[in-house]
């Protein structure tokens, strides 16, 4: 059983580790044999995505988390999310990602993470701004982002996906939106 998990209304969030990601990366099989739970094949639209997980992990300057989530009823992993400190020397920022599986996505799943996870950073890390990157395109993704609070602040060549729209959250934004339960 993997320790530090995160419960909301209808996931388990479970810390990414080496352990973890090299599961998730070898298939159901060795997903299941350690968690317990199912593990959908392909387990992500972005092929590499474990590979680098495991990278950030290994990488002696790592400030990377990420959380596979995994439906409560249906103990199977359902995607998966994350975040990093863009620059390693600056903590006021914070870089977030997620991603649901096919068969479980536009069912509010990616909008229970990033709820979670929003009051996690600001509210336990210190941060002042979290940033994200959709692709460039209306899609549910950047409409999350704008339920949220996030602003759209421009575009951006990113290394794996191309031009990518950048968005951004203030910390005042996030406690105001709570305060009003906005």
């Amino acid at each position: 059983m993997v320790e530090n998990q995160i419960h909301t209304e209808r996931m388990i969030l479970l810390p990414i580790d080496i352990q973890l990601a090299m599961a998730i990366r070898n298939g159901n099989q060795s997903f299941y044999e350690l968690t317990g739970y199912t593990l959908p094949d392909p387990f992500s639209i972005f092929p590499d995505s474990m590979n680098q997980t495991i990278n950030l992990l290994q990488s002696a300057e790592n400030k990377n988390f990420g959380f596979a989530f995994i439906h409560q009823i249906d103990k199977a992993y359902i995607g998966q999310g994350g975040y990093f400190y863009p620059d390693a020397n600056d903590t006021t920022q914070i870089e977030i990602g997620y991603e649901v599986v096919a068969g479980y996505q536009r069912q509010g799943y990616a909008t229970e993470y990033v709820q979670n996870i929003l009051g996690l950073i600001f509210n336990k890390l210190g941060c002042k701004k979290i940033i994200a990157h959709t692709l460039p395109y209306l899609n549910p993704s950047n409409r999350l982002l704008i339920r949220k609070g996030f602003v759209y602040t421009g575009q951006s060549q990113d290394p794996d996906e191309g031009k990518v729209w950048d968005w951004a959250l203030n910390k005042k934004v996030y406690q105001i939106k709570n305060y009003f339960g906005i």
